[in-house]
C-alpha cells in the first residue's frame, strides 16, 4: 500500500526572509523615505503624458461636439451650405437669416402660435351669424 508523499502547507512553502541584523527602528527608515524627492526625470515624464493626455481629451470633446451638432436638426448644421438654409428657410444666405432674427426677436415673446385646427375653428366662428356664436 503506497501511499502518496505528504503535501507542505503553506506554512512551509512560504518565502522567509533572511534574518535583519539591525535595529527595528533603523529598518522603518529605510522602508520609508519620507524625504527623497522624485528623480526629475520621472516628473518630465508624467507631466509630458498629463499634457498628452489633456490634449486628446480636448481633441475627444471637440469631437464629440461635432458629432452632437450632425445629429441635431438646427439651423447651424446647415450655416455652411447656402443651398440647404435656402431649402429650409428660403433665406438666400444663413446671414439673411441672422439678420432677419435679430430683428424679430426682440418681439418674439409677443408672437403667438397659429396651428391650423385653430386657424379652421377661427374661419368657421368667423363665417357664422352672429346669434350662433
Amino acid at each position: 500500500m503506497n501511499k502518496p508523499p505528504r503535501r507542505t502547507g503553506a506554512w512551509q512553502r512560504r518565502e522567509v526572509s533572511p534574518p535583519l541584523n539591525e535595529d527595528p527602528v533603523d529598518q522603518q527608515h529605510e522602508e520609508h523615505d519620507y524625504c527623497s524627492f522624485p528623480v526629475p526625470v520621472a516628473v518630465d515624464l508624467s507631466l509630458d503624458q498629463t499634457e498628452d493626455l489633456r490634449k486628446e481629451v480636448e481633441q475627444l470633446r471637440k469631437q464629440m461636439e461635432e458629432l452632437s451638432v450632425r445629429h441635431r436638426f438646427c439651423l447651424g448644421r446647415f450655416a455652411a451650405s447656402d443651398d440647404d438654409i435656402w431649402f429650409y428657410t428660403r433665406f438666400v444666405t444663413y446671414n439673411h437669416l441672422m439678420a432677419f432674427w435679430r430683428l424679430i426677436e426682440p418681439a418674439s415673446h409677443n408672437m403667438v402660435r397659429v396651428t391650423r385646427a385653430r386657424a379652421a375653428t377661427t374661419r368657421s366662428e368667423g363665417s357664422m351669424p352672429a346669434a350662433h356664436r
